[in-house]
């Protein structure tokens, strides 16, 4: 069975784009103090399940919305063969637009949300803004961008 160990494991982390018309971006944070906005989405799953996705937005929000196509995805570096560590996959959802004044109902250890513009996402979002940086692109080309560790590698036309 040796020729199986190079086999290396995936975990994906999906997370959902939701926009005002203004193109304010929703981001939320978890009830830690200083903490950092991210999308909404989930982590650490073995597949890529866009109705697991939404499901959690879902409950993290009380929002009920369809998940579109991809709009960028972010490739890790493969572990090392014999470190046993998955390899990860950060991708990132079109969701339909919201109106501004749309009330959320946070839960899932959610505490806060915010509808960023975003020329503030550097600021507040942190490791991710590439990621959701290149989802914006994405969405406004027409495109799915591929990334590997927050760097754009490809750009292809969306399906």
């Amino acid at each position: 069975m040796d020729w199986l160990s190079p086999v290396v494991k995936v975990r994906y982390t999906l997370s959902a784009l939701v926009l005002t018309p203004g193109d304010d971006v929703l981001v939320v944070r978890a009830a830690m103090p200083g903490g950092l906005y991210r999308l909404p989405g989930i982590a650490d799953l073995e597949v890529s399940d866009p109705y697991e996705l939404m499901a959690t937005v879902e409950a993290q929000t009380g929002l009920s919305l369809a998940a579109g196509r991809v709009l960028a995805e972010d490739i890790g570096d493969p572990p090392p063969p014999a470190d046993g560590d998955p390899l990860r996959i950060d991708r990132v959802h079109l969701f339909p637009r919201v109106p501004h004044s749309c009330r959320l109902s946070l839960a899932g250890g959610l505490n806060h949300y915010r509808w960023s513009p975003v020329g503030d996402l550097a600021e507040h979002c942190g490791e991710q803004a590439p990621l959701i940086e290149a989802a914006l692109k994405g969405y406004a080309n027409g495109t799915s961008l591929r990334l590997h560790n927050g760097l754009i590698v490809t750009e292809r036309r969306a399906a």
